[in-house]
């Protein structure tokens, strides 16, 4: 990796993004040293110790971060005031946000098909999808689902960083089938955007996925799963799990089931409002109640 590669691997460590804008953007190179080398061991253990296509990826995830202006995605919701001294938003930075913000309103709506809600008991944030509110005349957006994929991941990876004060970096992805019909296709999303979505997470966030749950997924989701399971076994380290029923929802969520019951209505206004690395939970945690 070069210098700037380098920077630009520590710089997907919330933390340390912070740190470093805080402090004029001053590299602190063991810290960024660190964090490099924790981008390249993932890519090592993700490619099973082939040090070649893990350099490969490497260079193609450091280069997809600056076209993609990955940083700018995660701030786009937090743009300072026109009155803001320290306000060093360029034009071009204002006008991107902005058209993030609208993607990813429009193809998320006012209560959200994706939401960063909570965490496990080890500190690992719950990344939410539930796929009931597919409804007919729902539009495919690219990117804004790209856009949206991308910046929940990145803001689930902060979340884990701040909550297990960094002991922790992989988060979970919660699948909420409840009330969906996947024979319709409405509520299921193109394959072709479905497999992009999985390829962002395997080439770009290798080793970030720790378990994956599927909340009362229908039939053909299960008879389809054995041609999916080798794929996704390859970017979940901690294993799928497949509940069905109250009892088995209860058994592997508790007393926090009640939160992705909540998650049929949050308020995206106030999601998109949290600090970056802060859950629903975090904030409003009494609104996921009974």
């Amino acid at each position: 990796m070069n210098e700037q590669e380098k920077e630009t691997a520590a710089r997907t460590s919330w933390k340390y993004y912070n740190e470093i804008a805080a402090a004029g953007n001053k590299t602190d190179i063991p810290r960024r040293d660190a964090l490099a080398k924790a981008m390249i061991r993932r890519h090592l253990k993700d490619e099973n110790g082939d040090a070649a296509v893990a350099c490969r990826k490497i260079h193609t995830t450091c280069q997809t971060r600056h076209e993609e202006k990955l940083d700018w995605v995660r701030n786009a919701w937090h743009q300072p005031d026109d009155e803001d001294t320290n306000n060093d938003w360029s034009p071009e930075q204002v006008e991107f946000s902005q058209s993030i913000r609208h993607k990813m309103s429009r193809w998320l709506g006012p209560h959200g098909r994706v939401c960063v809600l909570d965490y496990d008991d080890e500190g690992r944030c719950n990344f939410y999808h539930r796929l009931s509110i597919y409804t007919q005349g729902t539009r495919y957006d690219r990117e804004g689902i790209l856009y949206s994929a991308s910046y929940m991941l990145e803001k689930a990876i902060a979340c884990t960083e701040r909550k297990s004060q960094g002991q922790q970096t992989q988060v979970n992805v919660v699948l909420d089938y409840r009330g969906a019909n996947i024979r319709n296709k409405a509520q299921t999303l193109p394959i072709s955007i479905a497999l992009e979505v999985a390829d962002l997470m395997k080439d770009h966030h290798p080793g970030r996925l720790w378990t994956m749950t599927l909340i009362d997924a229908p039939f053909l989701a299960r008879l389809a799963w054995p041609l999916f399971r080798p794929f996704v076994n390859h970017i979940v380290d901690g294993g799928i799990k497949f509940v069905t029923g109250e009892k088995q929802i209860l058994k592997t969520f508790g007393p926090k089931m009640c939160h992705y019951d909540r998650a049929r209505n949050l308020d995206m206004n106030k999601f998109f409002q949290l600090p970056f690395d802060q859950t629903y939970e975090d904030v409003y945690g009494r609104e996921l109640e009974y």
